[in-house]
């Protein structure tokens, strides 16, 4: 008799600690379904606002706002070049071109803080693929340099 109820005993506790294992993969099942779509929102805000700065650096560069390219100019990039020299190709593209618009942009890869973007603004010769952007302090910054 009592070896029979450690035999009960025991498959109860092993019966508890399956439900147990069972419910708790359910809850993780659950979890990772959360962050999934968590990271999937996050990565579609990523490139939205890596979109939106790369929008604003072209409509800035193209209508001549020196202050807004330069503040989208990464570090590494205004180290390399002066504010000067960004601000000559800026006039040389006006008087080039004229004032122009961004046609459309592309994400060709996001990666972590580093991107390639694509974009046109109608005139073919300026016209670019995988142009390099980076992330810094948590915002986009153009890396061409």
């Amino acid at each position: 008799m009592r070896h029979h109820a450690r035999t009960t005993i025991t498959a109860a506790a092993g019966l508890a600690l399956s439900t147990t294992a069972l419910l708790t993969s359910v809850l993780l099942a659950g979890c990772s379904d959360n962050d999934d779509s968590t990271t999937t929102a996050a990565a579609g805000q990523d490139r939205a606002d890596l979109e939106n700065a790369v929008r604003t650096y072209l409509g800035a560069f193209y209508t001549g706002d020196g202050d807004t390219v330069w503040s989208l100019v990464s570090d590494r990039c205004q180290q390399r070049h002066t504010r000067a020299q960004a601000e000559r190709e800026m006039q040389y593209a006006q008087t080039t071109y004229g004032h122009l618009t961004v046609r459309s942009v592309s994400v060709d890869q996001l990666s972590g803080d580093l991107a390639r973007i694509s974009f046109d603004v109608g005139v073919p010769a300026l016209a670019r693929t995988g142009s390099p952007w980076v992330r810094e302090d948590g915002h986009w910054h153009y890396d061409a340099c």
